[in-house]
């Protein structure tokens, strides 16, 4: 006979729901000693991630009109600032792993790299701009 564990105190159902919700990376339905709450569980995480969502999408209309630019266009200007920065962080760390190192053939390599990442972030940069002020369109990014 298998053995089922036994349903869990609403203390410890919220407890883990406030877990997930605070870091989702884990399906929170599939949760060991949680089995008898997978259809609450699923549900909980099918409505948050989908109110989630909404508010994602309701912060990039916001941003939109703000900037007088189409959802479509926002989302292309969002993008491309998340690219921007994370090249940006990318470079950074490369650059900080070898400050007071000599510059033996990995380093040099590994400072083209740098230098290639910071050329992205700016181009990344300056699409943004071009498209806040409509002068591109998102569909030229493609």
């Amino acid at each position: 006979m298998k053995n089922t564990p036994a349903p869990r105190t609403p203390e410890e159902i919220e407890a883990l729901k406030r877990s997930w919700a605070a870091d989702p990376c884990w399906d929170i339905e599939a949760t060991e000693g949680f089995e008898a709450h997978r259809e609450e569980l699923q549900r909980f995480s099918e409505e948050t991630q989908a109110e989630w969502k909404a508010e994602r999408e309701r912060l990039v209309l916001m941003r939109a009109q703000k900037n007088g630019v189409s959802v479509e266009a926002q989302e292309a200007i969002d993008s491309l600032g998340h690219r921007a920065e994370a090249s940006q962080e990318q470079a950074t760390r490369i650059l900080i792993h070898h400050l007071g190192k000599h510059l033996d053939h990995e380093c040099k390599a590994e400072l083209g790299d740098v230098i290639a990442l910071t050329i992205e972030a700016t181009r990344a940069t300056l699409l943004k701009e071009l498209l806040v002020r409509g002068i591109i369109q998102p569909e030229a990014l493609k």
